[in-house]
């Protein structure tokens, strides 16, 4: 099944990554450089939730995760993009997603912020939100552009 995921630009990471790297642009320098280091060293211990989307790669979800969250179309992750202020830095890259779709009830809010939210905050209820419209869920994606 062919579907859309949105990642960085320039480096082909992911969104947890590209948004973090969002966030820490409006912060104040002192701030930024302890949270950086704090969310450079999750991503080091965590490297599964932090998938980079080259050309021909395949990609699997991170253990115990929801899958690879992708887009049923591309005006669906548009609209993620415009929703999230991140058209500077985001694209639309088309992948295959491999293995059964499925659809998910709730993502974990804040994680584009604070990415350690991905393993700390999976269960409660009050770090958890609807996903966007078009959300779709693989257990791997082979990427095609």
């Amino acid at each position: 099944m062919i579907v859309y995921k949105v990642v960085e630009k320039k480096t082909r990471w992911g969104s947890n990554w590209m948004m973090f790297k969002d966030y820490l642009a409006d912060k104040e320098i002192a701030r930024l450089v302890l949270v950086y280091r704090i969310g450079l060293n999750f991503r080091e211990k965590n490297p599964e939730f932090f998938p980079r989307y080259f050309r021909g790669s395949v990609v699997k979800a991170a253990p115990k995760s929801k899958g690879i969250l992708c887009f049923e179309t591309k005006q669906h992750a548009e609209k993620f993009i415009s929703d999230s202020f991140l058209k500077h830095r985001a694209t639309v890259v088309k992948v295959r997603g491999i293995g059964r779709a499925r659809r998910i009830d709730s993502v974990i809010r804040g994680c584009g912020a604070v990415p350690w939210y991905l393993i700390t905050k999976k269960k409660d209820a009050l770090y958890t939100m609807t996903p966007p419209k078009g959300t779709i869920a693989f257990d791997a994606v082979e990427v095609l552009e």
